[in-house]
């Protein structure tokens, strides 16, 4: 015969294992998801296959702050071909899977922001199993997704250009992700800075993202320059 207490453990195990069910799965930082979903595509990277943030450890704390929810804005002064921009594609990939919401990501020319869409990020979306199904096929008959819009469920990645006042405006986002900020035109056209034309979209929302990453150009004229100025400074 069942004792009374092995009964009560046995209801109490099925019980827990119903309660797992529905617990949310536990928050990962943005590193943890890299090394867990990022596959790096043959198109942008000599080394393909499964990302591995060891490799270049000192992207961890770059990558977690862009996930830490209490870090409004980030500046990042780095050398050319740190792999920044493949932890700015994380933080896109880590988005539409965990947190989607409005994004926009800003090149220095509409051109280059185009070669991003096709050499990178649809590179990303195709490889990556984790992101099956989040993304509409561009081709497929009811996908509204553009070379330079990209529609998922819960928000959509626009693609920009520092030269085109008319991509850096519009509907608002709630993370800007600027690139290369230092190769960007004084003005958008007629419009102004581009660096402030692309920030003025992100207003409307109470928990926005900025990230701002660039080499270096000219002392004293540097958007990064200024940027770091105003940052914490950590190396």
């Amino acid at each position: 015969m069942v004792s009374e207490v092995a009964q009560l453990e046995a209801t109490s195990a099925i019980a827990d294992e119903a309660w797992s069910l529905w617990r949310p799965p536990p928050k990962l930082t943005l590193s943890e998801w890299a090394d867990r979903y990022r596959i790096l595509s043959s198109e942008s990277s000599a080394e393909p296959g499964q990302w591995i943030t060891a490799k270049a450890p000192y992207e961890k704390e770059i990558m977690n702050a862009i996930s830490n929810p209490n870090v409004p804005r980030i500046a990042v002064q780095k050398a050319s071909q740190m792999g920044v921009t493949d932890c700015l594609l994380n933080a896109i990939g880590y988005l539409i899977d965990q947190d989607p919401c409005p994004i926009l990501m800003v090149q220095p020319t509409i051109e280059l922001s185009e070669c991003f869409s096709t050499d990178r990020f649809r590179p990303m979306i195709r490889d990556m199993p984790r992101l099956h199904g989040l993304v509409a096929e561009p081709r497929a008959r009811d996908s509204q997704n553009t070379l330079r819009r990209t529609s998922f469920k819960g928000g959509f990645l626009a693609l920009g250009g520092a030269n085109s006042a008319a991509s850096l405006s519009g509907r608002s986002v709630r993370v800007a992700f600027l690139d290369e900020a230092d190769r960007y035109p004084l003005s958008a056209g007629t419009e102004g800075n581009p660096v402030a034309l692309a920030i003025a979209r992100t207003t409307a929302f109470w928990n926005r993202k900025i990230v701002i990453a660039s080499s270096p150009s000219i002392k004293g004229a540097s958007h990064i320059e200024r940027e770091m100025e105003h940052s914490t400074q950590e190396h």
